[in-house]
């Protein structure tokens, strides 16, 4: 194994661990990309780690926030496969990034989340995935911190949920939104039938 390799094996084992800090926790956020970012060699070795398929997909997502957050080039070259949709949906589920504060509070302020908009950033490459997990109806409660956990435990959001807020705001597709989880569906069974006109 190469000198880049062993680098890029030890920054996973390193991100898996919590070594530089919490990523998701915030203020403590700015902080962890920071170290992470700052050590000599990591942001090589996070390209790296994103473009091994043979590493752990929770080391890779986490090798993909950073650059997400510190490497403009990683955004603008979303295209040429060094990162996908599908690698970022994975999340749910994992639950890699452990609460669901970074994929944000949906129709609550209009909020998409730190890590949610890693969809809007990645577009209509985006549209495919997140329409297949409009099925998903695993619940989302994992919401921390006094106003948003309160805010977002109370609205019961599934996946799916997550997935047609998301889907919205890629496409211009309107979307409703109901207190009532039960009224949920069948605004996603509408979603479902534009998404369908718009590919034909």
């Amino acid at each position: 194994m190469d000198h880049a390799n062993v680098h890029t094996s030890a920054l996973a084992e390193k991100l898996l661990s919590g070594h530089y800090g919490p990523l998701f926790y915030y203020p403590q956020r700015e902080m962890t990309i920071d170290r992470i970012w700052s050590e000599p060699g990591n942001p090589q070795a996070l390209e790296g780690l994103v473009k091994d398929a043979g590493a752990s997909g929770k080391a890779r997502f986490l090798a993909a926030e950073v650059l997400f957050a510190r490497d403009v080039f990683f955004v603008e070259s979303r295209g040429t496969g060094r990162w996908s949709p599908g690698c970022t949906a994975r999340h749910w589920a994992h639950g890699y990034t452990g609460l669901a504060n970074s994929w944000g509070l949906l129709w609550e302020h209009d909020d998409v989340g730190e890590v949610g908009s890693r969809f809007l950033v990645l577009g209509e490459a985006a549209v495919p995935v997140l329409t297949k997990l409009l099925d998903d109806v695993t619940l989302v409660d994992s919401y921390e911190g006094s106003e948003e956990a309160t805010v977002g435990n109370r609205y019961r959001f599934r996946i799916a949920d997550f997935a047609s807020y998301y889907l919205s705001r890629i496409t211009g597709i309107g979307v409703a939104f109901h207190q009532d989880p039960a009224e949920r569906p069948a605004e996603i069974a509408h979603l479902k039938h534009k998404l369908r006109d718009r590919r034909s």
